[in-house]
């Protein structure tokens, strides 16, 4: 983002407005078959002055997007470029969205007068979520209220919404957000301006954008951010097709994205069972809005998602590597190994594990590699889970089935 003018705020997400001043995105980006959407707070933009929130699509900016290269469709000294005003406000009343698609002024066209739907607010704070088909045709849902592309005054032509789609895909769209008064005010049922500009303020927050950058620099992903300075988490190891799913609603794990580009899954569980299912993957983000799968190498520590909920993050646990049973020996050994039963290293590990018996081969593995230890029981704790919980004394017995979950970690208690 960039900033003009010293009333202006830059925040994760979105910016805040006091006064005269703006604010725009670096790239320009061809949202056709994607979607832009945010939260517009003009609780306290005066009357008479119009925040706002709209797309321009100026030539090169290869760099980043400066003022020096603003443009729009109006009757100014600035060079005519496409304009779409997804809303101009007026205070807190009311507003307009309007398509500018060619220059000059008359009716009957979409040229600086604008095709537009004037509509009242009820409340001065709501979502907005502006759609784009792949035809370039925009539409809005405010709140629940439908603005469409048709309903738009004088109606625009096919030809109109053709300038948009070719104009996104060639020069992208800069998403630029302002206030400022004048003779003109949108929804002038509202009242009339100029009105107070310094003392009016308005916000944009948890803007989302889904589209693809056409000329800048490409911005942080909301699913995807940088790992923070401090050195990452080391990742865990490969989990297994059944390795369990810890799911975190409205937190973002952050982390190293384990691709390029997200898949697609219908839920978080969905999500977390593609991140199970894929080599290298310790935790995931999945988008709840456009249903992208972000797989992660390794991840952060969980933080708020600053967008009131719109991901679910998640890690996966590997379950314990069963140990391989070699073949039974013959003869058939003794039900224990006759020595060293315990604590074993060197050619006495191995001549324990070889005397285990096939039908407790795994206990007795654990038995032979564990160190020698005082028992979980107290007494004889068994040759399995069972056994060992069955003989836990009452006035210790969550410890006691601590330690033999740890004495027997291959088995499972249900």
């Amino acid at each position: 983002m960039v900033a003009y003018g010293g009333g202006v705020q830059i925040q994760d997400g979105g910016w805040g407005i006091q006064g005269d001043g703006g604010a725009a995105t670096k790239a320009a980006f061809n949202l056709n078959g994607g979607y832009v959407e945010f939260d517009l707070d003009v609780s306290q933009a005066n009357t008479g002055v119009i925040p706002n929130i709209y797309t321009v699509s100026p030539d090169g900016i290869g760099g980043g997007f400066t003022s020096d290269r603003y443009c729009d469709d109006g009757e100014n000294d600035k060079p005519d470029c496409l304009e779409v005003d997804w809303i101009e406000a007026n205070g807190g009343c009311g507003g307009a969205t309007t398509l500018h698609t060619v220059s000059g002024t008359g009716p009957g066209a979409c040229n600086y007068w604008g095709c537009r739907s004037t509509y009242n607010f009820g409340s001065s704070t709501f979502h907005m979520k502006v759609e784009y088909g792949n035809d370039g045709k925009l539409s809005i849902t405010r709140d629940g209220q439908q603005i469409s592309g048709d309903s738009l005054d004088p109606a625009p032509s096919g030809n109109d919404w053709g300038i948009v789609k070719s104009t996104y895909e060639s020069k992208g769209a800069v998403i630029y957000s302002s206030q400022w008064t004048g003779a003109w005010v949108p929804a002038d049922s509202c009242g009339g301006g100029p009105g107070d500009l310094d003392g009016s303020h308005f916000s944009i927050s948890n803007l989302q954008i889904s589209g693809s950058v056409v000329q800048g620099p490409e911005p942080q992903k909301c699913s995807g951010p940088q790992p923070s300075p401090s050195p990452p988490t080391p990742s865990p190891p490969t989990p297994s097709p059944s390795g369990q799913c810890n799911l975190m609603p409205g937190k973002n794990n952050d982390g190293t994205n384990l691709k390029s580009s997200a898949d697609k899954t219908g839920s978080a569980d969905a999500c977390c069972s593609k991140c199970s299912s894929t080599s290298g993957c310790a935790g995931f983000t999945w988008v709840h809005a456009n249903q992208e799968c972000w797989l992660k190498s390794a991840v952060d520590s969980p933080r708020d998602d600053a967008c009131g909920g719109c991901v679910t993050s998640g890690t996966v646990n590997a379950p314990p590597t069963p140990v391989p049973t070699p073949p039974a020996p013959s003869p058939a050994p003794s039900p224990s190994p006759s020595a060293c039963s315990c604590g074993c290293t060197g050619d006495d590990l191995r001549a324990c594990v070889a005397a285990c018996p096939s039908d407790k081969f795994t206990e007795c593995v654990q038995t032979c590699d564990s160190p020698c230890a005082s028992s979980c029981t107290g007494g004889d704790d068994g040759q399995s889970l069972h056994d060992c919980v069955a003989g836990c004394p009452s006035d210790s017995f969550m410890d006691c089935v601590n330690c033999c979950s740890t004495e027997f970690p291959s088995a499972m208690l249900v």
